[in-house]
């Protein structure tokens, strides 16, 4: 009789177990990924622009596509830091077989990043801005919030 009721008990426990297991793995997953996407594009005649950014509190990651007509795309990878409105990082891309890093900053203004512009100079390898207090924000490339694919 004893026999009889360890193998249900046996099967209960183990039901158990693999249940709590998937939802402390629920749990786990929802803890760690604390990432927010968010998928911006900018489209003139047949040039465009897009990005999918990670973000991570003030930590941003993620795509950044420049495809020119008629020109060579660049495709590449963008990290980067928040700085309350101010996006600002390293754009890392290739372009005619060549690998490049150039540092790149927005500005946020409600649904759009506006790609800053100014004069740039190579250091360590890197094409960075030469004084960032001095960026132009124009209307050029603006880009705007869109869904991700």
């Amino acid at each position: 009789m004893n026999k009889s009721l360890i193998l249900p008990a046996s099967v209960s426990l183990l039901f158990f177990s693999c249940t709590s297991d998937k939802s402390s793995q629920h749990t786990d997953d929802t803890i760690t990924n604390n990432t927010d996407t968010a998928c911006y594009m900018w489209v003139s005649d047949r040039d465009t622009v897009e990005m999918k950014l990670n973000m991570s509190d003030d930590d941003v990651n993620g795509e950044l596509n420049y495809k020119w007509y008629e020109k060579d795309k660049n495709l590449g990878s963008f990290t980067g830091k928040m700085n309350g409105d101010t996006l600002v990082g390293d754009y890392t891309f290739q372009s005619e077989g060549m690998q490049s890093v150039r540092e790149i900053v927005f500005l946020r203004k409600a649904e759009q990043l506006l790609q800053g512009t100014g004069e740039m100079t190579e250091q360590g390898g890197k094409v960075i801005f030469k004084d960032k207090s001095k960026l132009s924000f124009s209307k050029d490339i603006v880009l705007d919030k869109t869904d991700c694919h």
